[in-house]
């Protein structure tokens, strides 16, 4: 998350998206204050009123919650769906209303600049939710 981090403000700030050498160059070494954005958690641990029918159809779930914002994913999920529910949740933290217009763009622009986007560094295996259809 530290990467997709760093990636995503220089996105949103100065509206680029960084070379794989220039993120090496501005990752910091020890990560200072986090974002509070977590990943692979249990619908068991969301707010009860994130988990309505129509936020539970896609691929992950995102819950804001008191200490920040939560991501639950859905059983067989894709390794590249991590970066996008990341990229949701980090505007989702910061309350940009742009943020399923510009994941395209910043998807493309990732790839302009040599980022291989079809798999997430952070690893699978986590807890992941099922919906019985």
């Amino acid at each position: 998350p530290a990467r997709y981090k760093v990636l995503l403000d220089a996105w949103v700030s100065e509206g680029k998206v960084l070379s794989p050498a220039e993120l090496n160059h501005r990752e910091p070494f020890v990560l200072g204050r986090r974002l509070p954005i977590r990943l692979w958690v249990s619908l068991l641990s969301l707010p009860s009123s994130s988990l309505t029918p129509e936020h539970l159809s896609g691929a992950y779930l995102i819950a804001p919650t008191n200490t920040g914002v939560s991501v639950a994913y859905r059983d067989g999920v894709k390794d590249d769906v991590v970066l996008e529910s990341y990229y949701h949740a980090y505007n989702t933290l910061h309350k940009r209303t742009r943020a399923s217009a510009d994941y395209g763009q910043f998807k493309r622009a990732l790839e302009q600049q040599g980022w291989d986007t079809s798999f997430a560094p952070l690893g699978t295996s986590g807890v992941r939710y099922r919906v019985d259809d």
